[in-house]
């Protein structure tokens, strides 16, 4: 019996101790405040729902070009290295160029992974009618690109993908090493029309 209360003491202990920290506080997402300005444990929330207008399926065809976005929003998801609870939205796509039968790249998963890492399309904030977000074009391994998510004017079912390159230094290259050939295009078509499902 002493065996088995003290199994179920660790087992206790163990489950309190793997669960995140209480919220000390809340914060609005796109408030300018900083990590260092806030407690340990606050809460970075989409107070106003910012992030929802541009939750879902974004699609775009032109001809047998098809653009699929697909975009999620992440909430109360704990950073244990800046000890913070954030909101986010993290998205993924996918380029056909025979209307969807097979894909030139397909980054859209069967299950959402909330690491930020994992998804070639992040953004902490956003306004009313637009996210920046930041994009990786993963078959061209193009890293700190922006991908600008705007609402057309009075729509709120359709909006423009500005895809931009990175500005300022592209890479930085070893004595006696070539200069890599940067590419600016982009793997999917770039100011686009996309249009909500």
């Amino acid at each position: 019996m002493k065996k088995i209360i003290a199994i179920l003491l660790i087992l206790g202990c163990h489950c309190v101790y793997s669960q995140n920290p209480p919220v000390t506080s809340t914060v609005a997402v796109c408030s300018g405040i900083s990590y260092d300005e806030i407690p340990q444990n606050s809460y970075f929330k989409d107070i106003f729902n910012t992030f929802d207008p541009f939750v879902g399926t974004w699609v775009y065809i032109n001809g047998n070009q098809k653009v699929t976005l697909s975009i999620k929003k992440v909430t109360k998801k704990y950073f244990a290295d800046r000890k913070i609870y954030k909101d986010f939205i993290v998205g993924n796509y996918s380029y056909s160029t025979d209307g969807g039968i097979t894909y030139v790249v397909n980054t859209i998963p069967q299950f959402l992974n909330t690491n930020t890492d994992s998804n070639p399309m992040y953004s902490p904030c956003a306004e009313p009618n637009l996210i920046n977000f930041g994009f990786i074009d993963v078959l061209l391994d193009k890293h700190f690109c922006k991908a600008i998510f705007e609402f057309l004017s009075g729509s709120t079912t359709q909006v423009k993908l500005t895809l931009q390159n990175k500005e300022g230094l592209i890479s930085l290259v070893q004595p006696g090493e070539p200069h890599p050939v940067y590419n600016p295009d982009f793997t999917i078509p770039n100011n686009i029309v996309l249009t909500k499902q």
